[in-house]
């Protein structure tokens, strides 16, 4: 791969970075206005609502997302007008098919819901109103799939920025004039409206007099399900992960002092996972399609996925290991002094997100050019692990246990990954290596200094090391792309 292709890869990551934190930000703002207008206990029943709506949407959706991408990569790497809108609108009809069948059983659900999360059978209108959003939901990821799909980096950035101005606009509307009752019922406007944002920048690129009637749509639905199905159990073990890292945290604590355990959790989760998941989403965004066009050529394929492994370690680990030593500090500001004893679990928890992105692409890799059934087992058998190493490591070290039980799945992850890709003649060559043991070897002293001392000096030595393996990393980073200092100036100063 050339320079210029490099730069493009550099260019479009950091295109969709920058939309998934200023959708963020808004979220952020968002959040805070709801927070004041609905107090804690409103906002309780908007996440538990929420948290209800996005378990279904994982269980429901199939990983058709993911299907999709592949899909729609295929046909745009062989220009195929006629067979690119044939996947897009059959991965349409099926998101719909799902979206129906989620809302109807949520819909029948409702009063169980609302008995179990709300101590209040007589609350379940909240569900069934909510219910009718989840119908288009999968709808947003086959829009936001084809667009990925056909690598519109820029058009993705901006129909994702545009909708989170427009559906944070919907709710605070709704709110104010509503309260609780205007957050509920706005769910399913903003997603009509998201859908309507998205559409119009699907439109854009959809081929024109394609519409050939689908005579074969309930094969294509099953085939499409069985693909996106592998794709699903990835979203679905994470989610179990999640809930079962807070029972075991329970199980460890016992009912009276697991709340402040999980309060502790929960801070130290979303604060150790915001930059690394912007950069996972935005590198998989704009890479997997790349990768699925190069599925049939290993030389290719090994080219990709070395120069992204040096890419994500690039842009991901010194600001990741800056959060290892910004840790109590940003506890303190984000949330409060009382939250300062996740600052030991944050700092775990950050090394295993850097582990995870730095055998991202590998990840990638198996999506791309593997079959349903090998995708299925690997998530089959990277879920259990996790879940397994999770239990084990709540059960002897507590709350920290959760940051030192990612980090030992992801080690087991890459690991494993890495020699199933060997034998199959993908894997990181002596460059890559060098850069991804450098990394992982830093981060490693700067957390072990950091857990086990706290004085000035400490964190000095830490400062230097974060600030030695930067100009390493961005220097390496500048080389292959070709970028100039003076271009780098130039570009600043504009």
């Amino acid at each position: 791969m050339n320079s210029s292709a490099y730069r493009g890869m550099l260019k479009a990551t950091s295109v969709l970075s920058g939309a998934k934190i200023v959708t963020i930000g808004i979220s952020i703002i968002r959040t805070k206005v709801l927070a004041l207008l609905l107090g804690p206990s409103g906002m309780g029943v908007v996440n538990l609502i929420n948290q209800s709506l996005e378990l279904s949407r994982v269980l429901f959706s199939s990983g058709i997302n993911g299907a999709t991408v592949r899909r729609i990569a295929e046909a745009s790497d062989l220009d195929h007008a006629e067979e690119l809108n044939r996947a897009y609108r059959i991965s349409v009809k099926s998101a719909l098919v799902l979206g129906i069948v989620s809302a109807l059983v949520f819909a029948c659900l409702s009063q169980v819901l609302a008995s179990d999360f709300l101590g209040d059978a007589r609350k379940f209108w909240w569900f069934i109103v909510a219910s009718p959003s989840l119908i288009c939901t999968p709808l947003l990821a086959v829009e936001l799939a084809f667009l990925q799909g056909i690598k519109q980096s820029r058009d993705l950035a901006l129909c994702q920025v545009i909708a989170s101005v427009v559906g944070s606009v919907i709710i605070l509307a709704l709110v104010f004039g509503f309260g609780l009752n205007g957050a509920v019922l706005s769910l399913t406007p903003v997603v009509l409206a998201t859908a309507l944002v998205h559409r119009h920048y699907v439109q854009k690129h959809l081929p024109k007099n394609q519409r050939k009637p689908i005579y074969d749509f309930f094969p294509e639905f099953i085939s499409l399900f069985r693909m996106g199905s592998a794709f699903a159990l990835n979203g679905i073990w994470l989610t179990a992960a999640g809930m079962l890292n807070i029972i075991f945290l329970t199980k460890h604590y016992g009912p009276e002092n697991a709340p402040i355990q999980i309060g502790l959790n929960g801070a130290a989760t979303m604060l150790a996972s915001v930059y690394i998941g912007i950069i996972i989403s935005a590198m998989g965004t704009e890479f997997y399609p790349r990768l699925i066009n190069a599925a049939g050529d290993k030389e290719k394929l090994n080219q990709l996925i070395n120069q992204q492994t040096r890419l994500a370690i690039a842009i991901g680990v010194p600001v990741s290991t800056t959060l290892i030593l910004l840790a109590p500090w940003l506890l303190r500001c984000l949330y409060s002094a009382e939250f300062l004893d996740a600052s030991e679990p944050m700092r775990w928890l950050i090394f295993g997100m850097i582990i995870r992105f730095i055998t991202c692409p590998l990840g990638f890799c198996v999506y791309a050019a593997c079959k349903p059934r090998t995708i299925a087992i690997n998530e089959l058998l990277t879920g259990g692990a996790m879940i397994g190493i999770s239990y084990a490591t709540i059960s002897i070290y507590g709350l920290k246990g959760v940051g030192i039980g990612l980090t030992a799945a992801n080690l087991v992850y890459m690991i494993g990954v890495a020699i199933f890709l060997h034998f199959n003649k993908i894997s990181w060559k002596r460059r890559t290596l060098v850069t991804v043991l450098t990394a992982i070897l830093t981060s490693v002293a700067i957390l072990a200094i950091l857990i086990n001392t706290s004085s000035l000096w400490s964190l000095l030595i830490c400062v230097g090391l974060i600030t030695i393996l930067s100009a390493l990393l961005f220097n390496e980073l500048r080389k292959e792309s070709e970028i100039s200092w003076d271009m780098i100036r130039r570009k600043f100063l504009s």
